[in-house]
């Protein structure tokens, strides 16, 4: 009889042993193997939890590997129980617990009596007097978890066989102290990811799903989601609905942006990734916490929004394109330093704008003694006894001489 799978109990019953009462019990071929033929023969199982979460296995040289390691889920529940006769089990492949002050055997049903021999959680295949070369292996090799949940057979999170889902990933990386993640297709997180450094490959989607995020930054992907705690992102693409809080260096800005309440964000050398008329917006908590927002060294054209707690402070720096700041900004702290169109509809934020007509002719003014006067309807004015000039709001320049 082969191994039997009661998704419904958590129970796995073992192999019938042979006609001298041995059972010749391999975890990887006979239960490990035969539990991934399970999930698949019937698409009904996968929502079973799940029974091994599985590392290792590494060649480390032709004639040597670090050993595979079946993780059994014991903490979901998972038990294992030996076929009804008196027989001995001999085990090969190591099998740890996931959690080692719970059981992972349960007795027969009827009164029998069965030796278990070879379970064991250390490094099968490693001569003693490689041991510590090996160890230092281990601890020189900086490791990636490689996740394409795009397949259907799971993996053990290596380049050549990554793994298919997040549980396993994270669980892998915060078991063995791995922080880099690399993605291969779309997630979207259903847990925490903290003190991970994530990139993608091909530019991914990303949904942090409010998840906590602390300690983590993310590296060309396509982004979105509420979070809580700060991030750093860079080289990605911001898509409508990405909250901000955290520094974003290089990125794309692909439609309506939101700042996290009580957030503090720096953006430096982003860009408008919105095509034609559009822009991308950045709202920021329409009136909840105070919000700090620095926008440095911008491209493109950008909307700042919803500016409405009296702490709130904006900065923003656009080398090419536009600025509007809209109306929803009623309240708080808002600079613009921008060389192209600045559009200002706020109805009681405190504006200050530094645009580049004005930076220029306060130089022109410092370089030569003539005072430079802003006016109240947007125009400058230069003027001394004897030489006056003025320009208005689209650049035109009048010189006035006096007496």
């Amino acid at each position: 009889m082969p191994t039997l799978f009661d998704g419904d109990n958590l129970i796995v019953t073992l192999p019938e042993p042979d006609a001298f009462g041995v059972l010749q019990l391999s975890w990887r071929e006979d239960v490990y193997e035969a539990w991934k033929d399970w999930l698949l023969a019937y698409g009904t199982n996968m929502k079973y939890e799940k029974l091994f979460r599985t590392f290792g296995g590494d060649e480390l040289t032709p004639s040597l590997d670090a050993g595979a390691y079946f993780v059994v889920q014991n903490n979901r529940g998972w038990r294992f129980r030996p076929f009804e006769s008196d027989h001995t089990v001999y085990c090969v492949d190591n099998l740890p617990a996931q959690d080692s002050l719970l059981p992972i055997m349960i007795p027969t049903i009827g009164g029998y009596t069965v030796l278990l021999d070879g379970i064991r959680p250390n490094t099968e295949g490693v001569p003693r007097e490689m041991a510590p070369q090996v160890a230092g292996i281990h601890g020189q090799v900086s490791r990636e978890i490689w996740l394409d949940p795009s397949l259907v057979v799971n993996g053990n999170g290596y380049q050549q066989s990554p793994y298919n889902n997040l549980t396993d990933a994270i669980d892998d990386g915060e078991a063995n102290g791995i922080s880099s993640l690399v993605l291969l297709d779309d997630v979207t997180l259903d847990r925490n990811l903290k003190n991970f450094s994530v990139r993608g490959i091909g530019v991914p989607s990303l949904d942090l799903a409010g998840y906590d995020m602390k300690g983590s930054e993310f590296h060309r992907v396509k982004i979105t989601g509420n979070y809580t705690n700060s991030i750093i992102v860079q080289e990605s693409v911001l898509l409508p609905g990405m909250y901000l809080n955290g520094n974003f260096e290089k990125c794309a800005m692909a439609g309506d942006l939101f700042c996290v309440p009580g957030a503090t964000i720096f953006m430096t050398n982003n860009g408008s990734g919105v095509a034609g008329l559009g822009r991308p917006t950045i709202t920021m908590s329409d009136g909840g916490a105070r919000v700090l927002l620095s926008v440095r060294d911008n491209n493109g054209g950008m909307t700042i929004k919803g500016s409405q707690h009296v702490d709130d402070e904006v900065t923003v720096e656009v080398n090419k394109g536009s600025v509007t700041f809209d109306s929803t900004n009623t309240a708080g702290s808002m600079v613009v330093r921008t060389d192209g169109k600045f559009v200002d509809e706020t109805t009681g934020a405190t504006i200050s704008r530094e645009d580049y007509v004005q930076r220029t002719y306060q130089r022109i003014g410092l370089a030569t003694g003539i005072p430079v006067v802003n006016n109240v309807d947007g125009s400058y004015t230069f003027d001394d006894v004897v030489v006056g000039a003025s320009i208005d709001g689209s650049g035109n320049v009048t010189h006035n001489r006096t007496a």
